[in-house]
């Protein structure tokens, strides 16, 4: 009987494990980065930019939203002290085009902190940028501008950045799988040891 306990307890927490979702942001840090805005495919323009991750209000804007596709920028530490100790990206959205002086969105890497330009939380937890570390070397950032109560195409290509970088470190939360497969060896594991000192 407690063989069929601990595996029906052991097939729990793996279903659990393959049913979680991490959150979709990362955070980065490195001493001198190059920037190249590779791809933009949308009617709204966007600029691109950091934030600080211990202070997202703390932004460093690398491309505005008058730059078009091919725009290339160095950024150092020197410049930007967040760079070594760890930044996140985000997007301005300006709906109107080139013309619309004002951004009326800001999408994070980190989806929590979406807010509208007034800084009104908008769109929390709706993942618009995606990231991916393609190598130690190279991060491609995604962007999806468009809010989530419009029929979005959820395409990814609305702007794409090339983040390269001979240093990129990467600052990420565990998992959340790997969090509850940690939980869950260890209640075994307290299970057993209880299980020993009964014996």
């Amino acid at each position: 009987m407690r063989k069929i306990n601990v595996l029906l307890l052991s097939a729990v927490f793996v279903f659990l494990a393959q049913s979680a979702q991490a959150i979709g942001f990362d955070f980065f840090s490195s001493e001198e980065i190059f920037f190249e805005n590779i791809e933009e495919e949308a009617e709204y323009e966007s600029s691109f930019g950091l934030f600080d991750m211990n202070n997202p209000q703390n932004t460093f804007e690398v491309f505005s939203w008058t730059e078009e596709v091919g725009a290339q920028r160095l950024v150092s530490a020197a410049e930007w002290t967040p760079l070594k100790t760890g930044f996140g990206l985000y997007y301005d959205v300006h709906t109107g085009g080139i013309n619309d002086f004002s951004a009326d969105y800001r999408w994070f890497s980190n989806s929590s902190l979406n807010q509208r330009s007034d800084g009104t939380p908008f769109d929390v937890g709706e993942e618009h940028v995606r990231v991916s570390l393609e190598s130690k070397n190279l991060l491609l950032s995604f962007l999806d501008d468009q809010i989530t109560s419009y029929t979005t195409d959820r395409d990814y290509t609305d702007m794409t950045v090339a983040v390269i970088s001979k240093d990129i470190q990467t600052i990420a939360p565990v998992p959340e799988p790997t969090t509850i497969l940690l939980f869950g060896t260890g209640l075994a594991g307290l299970a057993a040891v209880s299980r020993r000192k009964r014996k």
